[in-house]
């Protein structure tokens, strides 16, 4: 199997593994109250991926669609 194909049904699988619900904490230098909160993630989708692009790095775009922040 070709290492970069590989690489993309990783990504594919770990990207469509986080949905639901999500824990989040604003910085310890913050304009709100720094208080846990949980926002639902309720899709991801994989739009691109590319390994080698710029020089070796990779490059990912990721669409999400969550809760209100």
């Amino acid at each position: 199997m070709d290492c970069h194909l590989l690489c993309v049904m990783i990504s594919l699988q770990t990207v469509e593994q986080l949905t639901g619900a999500l824990f989040q904490r604003p910085p310890l230098i913050s304009a709100v109250k720094r208080q846990l909160r949980i926002r639902t993630v309720y899709e991801s989708k994989l739009l691109e991926f590319d390994a080698e692009k710029n020089m070796g790095k990779k490059h990912v775009v990721v669409y999400y669609v969550c809760s209100s922040s």
